[in-house]
């Protein structure tokens, strides 16, 4: 598990165990087939680095991510895919 502190092209799925019980594994699991890399073990290459982390500190509004510095929580499919969506557009401007 990581520091959440990273950089604008990271993605945190936090697995405290509000988090973990509420889906975040699945999540976790889907987002490694959608940008196509291991969590934990990033590439250079990767636009978005995946990381898990422990807990965020927001289990009352979980399931909880950090991505590109702003926590999200009561994350679902929908809200995932825009917060994806984002960070892609975002970071591909940029780059």
């Amino acid at each position: 598990m990581n520091d959440i502190n990273g950089e604008e092209n990271t993605l945190y799925v936090c697995l405290g165990p509000t988090c973990k019980k509420n889906n975040n594994e699945k999540f976790s699991q889907a987002l490694e087939k959608i940008l196509q890399t291991k969590i934990d073990s990033p590439k250079d290459s990767d636009l978005i680095k995946l990381f898990t982390s422990s807990c965020m500190g927001q289990c009352s509004y979980g399931p909880n991510i950090k991505a590109g510095g702003k926590l999200y929580s009561k994350v679902d499919k929908d809200l995932l895919k825009r917060v994806l969506v984002t960070l892609t557009n975002k970071l591909k401007s940029n780059g």
